[in-house]
């Protein structure tokens, strides 16, 4: 932070502005998950590595339960990286991209640990 802060004194370009309020949006949900932790005992939100392995572990499941469904998810997910690759709605577009990575491991055999 310190570092983007004394780039934006001397020459302030689009993309440091950008990093600088995406860092500070950051450090503000970082802030307001520990005050609720140190207030509740126990987190707001779910980690967003936690909800991709438990994403896995339901497509793992579909995938050796119901093949017919997991394709149908598949192919809906791959329809949504189409959809979102116009470039309006980008982080949709790498939302739907990781899913769509995350279908492709699991066909592939590939195990996210």
């Amino acid at each position: 932070m310190e570092v983007l802060d004394s780039e934006l004194d001397i020459s302030p370009t689009a993309t440091t502005v950008r990093d600088f309020a995406e860092l500070r949006a950051r450090n503000l949900l970082c802030f307001e998950e520990l005050a609720y932790y140190n207030s509740n005992g126990c987190f707001k939100r779910v980690h967003p590595i936690v909800i991709n392995k438990l994403e896995y572990r339901d497509l793992a499941m579909l995938w050796l339960t119901d093949r017919a469904q997991f394709f149908t998810k598949h192919k809906n997910c791959a329809h949504n990286v189409y959809r979102y690759s116009g470039g309006r709605n980008e982080a949709l577009h790498i939302k739907h991209s990781a899913r769509l990575a995350l279908f492709d491991s699991i066909v592939n055999g590939n195990i996210i640990r």
